[in-house]
Parts: structure tokens; C-alpha cells; sequence
């Protein structure tokens, strides 16, 4: 199942332009100027979504590096030591973020095949008890940047893959047609806070 998953992720996914992907449902984005409270309402939208679903395991596709030394993201973005230490540091250890296009251990990218935009993802089953992860790599991306690349979380049961980005919010892109949990998803957005744009 899972390796089905991976597949039509992969043929329907555009990475040059995720909204002219086959499926592509719509995303939101925040109002306003940037605030950590915003990104606590989008991660916290994201678990009780996944709560709402039947998926109690999701799968991570990701490509998410760091191009530079870590110290680099203190001087260059405005790191904090406790946030490598929290953050980076976790999802490294996972998997989740490498290195310059190798993974610190040394090991290869165990990933499918390229896709059209020729990344190579690594994919990984995360279980709700493993939930922290997937909020530590949303924190990192909506608010501390210096990742570079994509992460995709796809949604077996549900048929939906989607993606946080960086304006602090997700975009959906559905598996097979007619899809009643894409309007779950939308459904949910708290719309004093965030913009929506459907297809």
C-alpha cells in the first residue's frame, strides 16, 4: 500500500508548480503580517485535521536540506542554540533533514525513483504518538527557515498529500477524484486568520 501511495504521489506531484499538479485542491496562507501565533493556529490546525481522519499513520516524503554549516543558520537566520538543538538537530537524526544532499551519518538516500523535477525524496511512516516530529519540521519551516527543498505528507487512507510552505499554511492535492476529505480539510481553516484559494 504504502509503495502504491509513493507512486501516485510521484505522478501526479508537479514540484515545479505544486497548483498544476494532477488533483491540485487549493491552500491557505496567512493574513497579515508574520506572527508565531500563526504558525501555533496552522500546526495545531494540522493535528486536530489528522485527528479527524482515519489515517492514524502518515508517510513523509522529503528533500528538506541545509545547505550550510549549522552554525551558519545562527549568524545567517537568526537561529538560537536551543533551537538546532530542538529543532535541527531531532530531524536530522530522523531523517527528515540532511545536509548538502547527503545525510550526516553517511548513509545513502533510500527514496523511488526521480520524479520530474529530479529530487530524490526519502520517505518514512510517522505514527500519531510520533506527532512531535511532524510538528518540529512545521515549526522549522513556517518559522525558522533556512531549509531549502520539499516535504510532502501523504495521507494513505485518505487519498490527499499535503504541504506546508512558508506564508504559514498547507495546500492539498487529492489522490482520486471527488474527494470528501479535501472539504474536511478546507472546512476547518480558521478563516479570521488565514486566506483560502481553492482551484
Amino acid at each position: 500500500m504504502m509503495e502504491n501511495l509513493i507512486r501516485k504521489f510521484e505522478e501526479n506531484t508537479n514540484l515545479k508548480s505544486y497548483s498544476s499538479s494532477i488533483g491540485f485542491e487549493g491552500f491557505f496562507y496567512r493574513k497579515g503580517k508574520h506572527s508565531l501565533s500563526k504558525v501555533d493556529n496552522a500546526i495545531n490546525f494540522f493535528q486536530k485535521f489528522w485527528r479527524s481522519t482515519i489515517d492514524d499513520t502518515l508517510i513523509l516524503g522529503s528533500t528538506l536540506k541545509i545547505d550550510s554549516p549549522l552554525e551558519s543558520l545562527i549568524n545567517d537566520c537568526n537561529y538560537k542554540t536551543s533551537d538546532i538543538v530542538d529543532y535541527i538537530n531531532p530531524l536530522i537524526n530522523k531523517k527528515i533533514i540532511k545536509i548538502g544532499g547527503m545525510l550526516v551519518n553517511g548513509d545513502t538516500l533510500n527514496s523511488g525513483d526521480e520524479n520530474e523535477a529530479g529530487a530524490n525524496f526519502l520517505y518514512q511512516e510517522v505514527k500519531f504518538e510520533s506527532a512531535n516530529l511532524i510538528k518540529k519540521v512545521l515549526f522549522v519551516i513556517m518559522a525558522l527557515g533556512g531549509v531549502y527543498g520539499h516535504l510532502f505528507i501523504l495521507f494513505e487512507k485518505s487519498n490527499l498529500i499535503v504541504y506546508p510552505h512558508d506564508d504559514i499554511g498547507f495546500g492539498a492535492i487529492s489522490i482520486t477524484k471527488n474527494n470528501r476529505v479535501v472539504e474536511s480539510f478546507f472546512d476547518q481553516v480558521n478563516k479570521e486568520i488565514f486566506l483560502l484559494e481553492r482551484k
